[in-house]
């Protein structure tokens, strides 16, 4: 009953089956998985803390420029520059979020198209033919 759980990591710095696998998995050079998806969360706090480190940075300076720059930045500039990075970091991640997701699902659009790819020649035999792309030829009149 002193079963150590694979899940657990053991003494030391020996890295968990989770993050050897995530590992081996963005060293994949054939691209069997998507890993993007999973580190979405990281690349957005990475990116906030730029941000915060890029609004304070410019309200630095406009208090080394000025007091009433310094001022400027911490109650207008700062917030907007802080506001604009992450929302535009969000919207950009969203988007890739997006095609990743919509790939999966043009996946499992042709996984479903194989599988009925064969059954569907007895339907099409059975069905007239229409032809939606040319009318009928007409006579001209002649005169």
């Amino acid at each position: 009953m002193s079963e150590q759980s694979s899940e657990t990591p053991s003494s030391g710095s020996a890295a968990t089956p989770r993050q050897r696998a995530f590992f081996r998995e963005v060293f994949d050079f054939q691209f069997r998985s998507f890993v993007t998806t999973r580190m979405l969360p990281s690349i957005f706090a990475v990116g906030v803390l730029n941000a915060l480190v890029v609004a304070l940075y410019f309200t630095v300076l406009g208090f080394q420029t000025s007091v009433a720059m310094g001022v400027a930045w911490v109650l207008l500039f700062g917030p907007v520059t802080f506001l604009g990075i992450v929302l535009s970091l969000r919207v950009v991640l969203e988007v890739v979020l997006v095609l990743f997701k919509l790939t999966v699902q043009v996946d499992n659009i042709q996984g479903m198209a194989s599988r009925i790819e064969g059954r569907t020649e007895v339907i099409v035999e059975d069905l007239p033919r229409i032809q939606f792309w040319r009318s009928p030829r007409r006579s001209k009149p002649e005169g």
